[in-house]
């Protein structure tokens, strides 16, 4: 269960979706924050057939959506608690199966690097895995 701070990861949620008009956004805020907040946090298929029944998704765009803001929603949460812990750095995990993701890759960066950019992409599978060591962060 991710704990929502009130306008941080909420506010995050549907802001990188193109195309689309704010009532639209705001209801798939709405699914997102709802599927994540319950005690047992929704599926990636339950949030996607929830996208999908809200607007004009297909069933592939509304996967997309529901794995690009729960991975925005958790990797914010994430840092947001290494922060709250007193950690200044995190290691990026990410995939390898484009440039960009490829490259930051084991890099170190600092929370307000990752927290800048805690996705690369849609459907990205970058993750951050909290930094104890004394290598310079980007």
């Amino acid at each position: 269960m991710i704990e929502f701070v009130q306008g941080t990861i909420v506010g995050l949620i549907g802001a990188r979706i193109a195309g689309i008009n704010d009532t639209t956004r705001s209801a798939i805020a709405a699914i997102i924050a709802s599927g994540l907040a319950e005690e047992e946090p929704a599926t990636l298929g339950e949030m996607t057939t929830a996208i999908r029944e809200a607007g004009v998704f297909s069933e592939a765009r509304a996967e997309t959506i529901a794995r690009t803001e729960t991975g925005t929603a958790y990797n914010v949460a994430a840092i947001t608690s290494y922060r709250e812990s007193g950690l200044e750095k995190v290691e990026v995990i990410d995939g390898d199966g484009d440039p960009e993701c490829q490259a930051a890759h084991g890099q170190i960066w600092t929370l307000a690097h990752a927290e800048a950019e805690p996705l690369e992409h849609p459907n990205c599978v970058r993750d951050f895995a909290p930094y104890f060591g004394d290598e310079e962060a980007v």
